[in-house]
């Protein structure tokens, strides 16, 4: 077994994570690039397919990402027409996010994009590979802080997200 202790950069965990978010962004890029949207749309795009009608803040903190560039994104989604927002009715101060019809219509692209990378990073792993690499995945994000649910928007994941 080899050490992860040692001071060579292939020994480094992050060296790797970075590596594939780099690679990741460069796929994500040029799946989104025929559509004129940005690659931080797409966990976005994600959650509002999943999720009617969630804030701003809570599209946010589920990107990982801040207001700020959660907003610009919004508002070259807004601006294509794959988005609307509103006043939430009980609370003005908190903006909701829609899908337009235009929007859902990127189910099938948000879908494949996200499926495509999957079946990329696990090309040849075993279902029980698969499973090992996204629990120790998961269990290094949670060692960095809360990990929100794709699904449920709520801080430490049970197994079903």
């Amino acid at each position: 077994m080899v050490s992860v202790s040692g001071t060579e950069p292939d020994y480094s965990v992050g060296r790797w994570i970075g590596m594939l978010h780099h690679r990741a962004m460069a796929f994500f890029a040029e799946r989104m690039a025929p559509y004129g949207l940005p690659h931080p749309a797409l966990p976005l795009l994600r959650r509002l397919l999943r999720e009617p009608a969630p804030s701003q803040d809570e599209l946010s903190r589920f990107a990982a990402r801040d207001k700020a560039n959660v907003s610009r994104v919004l508002d070259r989604l807004e601006a294509e027409g794959y988005v609307t927002r509103s006043a939430d009715p009980d609370d003005s101060r908190v903006n909701r996010v829609h899908l337009t019809d235009r929007g859902r219509e990127l189910e099938p692209v948000v879908g494949a994009c996200f499926r495509d990378w999957n079946e990329l990073l696990t090309q040849g792993f075993t279902e029980t590979e698969r499973g090992a690499a996204l629990a120790l995945l998961r269990r290094m994000a949670e060692n960095c802080g809360p990990v929100q649910c794709a699904d449920a928007g709520r801080d430490q994941c049970s197994g079903a997200c």
